[in-house]
């Protein structure tokens, strides 16, 4: 029964710790930017990130940001 534990938490510690991705340093220079309101930057970085294929979950993040940063710098075309 010990042993079983021990087993349960390491499978659920392993589960925990590879489900926690890194977010990319590009995606953490474009929400700085956007909070710093220079954003055309934050657009420039956040367009990378669109791609739902390539980052899943992270795409969307980075589509809601994206368009944030477009009503910042008044191009609101882009922001739709």
């Amino acid at each position: 029964m010990r042993n079983f534990s021990f087993l349960i938490s390491f499978i659920f510690i392993i589960t925990f710790v590879k489900a926690q991705t890194p977010i990319p340093v590009d995606f953490q220079k474009a929400k700085t930017a956007l909070a710093s309101k220079n954003y055309e930057e934050a657009m420039l970085l956040f367009k990378q990130f669109t791609d739902e294929n390539s980052y899943g979950e992270l795409a969307n993040y980075a589509g809601l940001h994206l368009g944030e940063a477009a009503l910042g710098a008044k191009q609101t075309s882009q922001a739709i």
